[in-house]
């Protein structure tokens, strides 16, 4: 369930609406020199980053405003689109390496406080949101508009 969180400065109302997901589509970050290497992580945490409004109008007044998106009930099966393609007045394929585990770590900084891992303390986040990495599909070609997709699975043995 991904939680809304809209927050308009100097009040101390903070809207929150829940919403079921099924995908993350989620947008590949513009490389910055403080990654190493582009990651899952990073792209999760880009996606959910707080976004910051300067012109939002409130009571006929421009104010500041945020807006945040953070998990609040964990999938269990969670699917990842990583949005490798751009439509401007052409379609444009990004072509970045995006490095990834077989075991994705969700990152605290994106898990709502009210999250319940279970049984646990989550106030401590001693627990980790994990999943084990199942299944990747590739789209292999050096333009959006050309290529094949290819899909690789974990064998029912692992």
């Amino acid at each position: 369930m991904l939680q809304t969180e809209f927050h308009i400065e100097g009040t101390k109302i903070v809207s929150k609406t829940y919403e079921p997901f099924f995908v993350l589509n989620v947008q590949i970050p513009e490389y910055e020199d403080n990654y190493e290497e582009l990651s899952i992580q990073n792209c999760l945490e880009s996606y959910f980053k707080t976004n910051q409004m300067n012109d939002y109008v409130h009571n006929g007044k421009k104010v500041k405003a945020t807006h945040k998106q953070l998990i609040s009930k964990l999938p269990n099966t969670l699917c990842i689109q990583l949005k490798r393609f751009i439509f401007t007045d052409r379609l444009i394929k990004i072509k970045d390496y995006i490095s990834f585990d077989e075991l994705i770590e969700i990152p605290d900084s994106i898990l709502s406080q009210d999250l319940n891992l279970g049984i646990f303390n989550t106030s401590s986040r001693n627990i980790r949101a994990q999943y084990r990495l199942f299944s990747v599909v590739e789209h292999i070609g050096y333009s959006a508009a050309r290529g094949h997709y290819i899909s690789y699975a974990m064998d029912s043995d692992d």
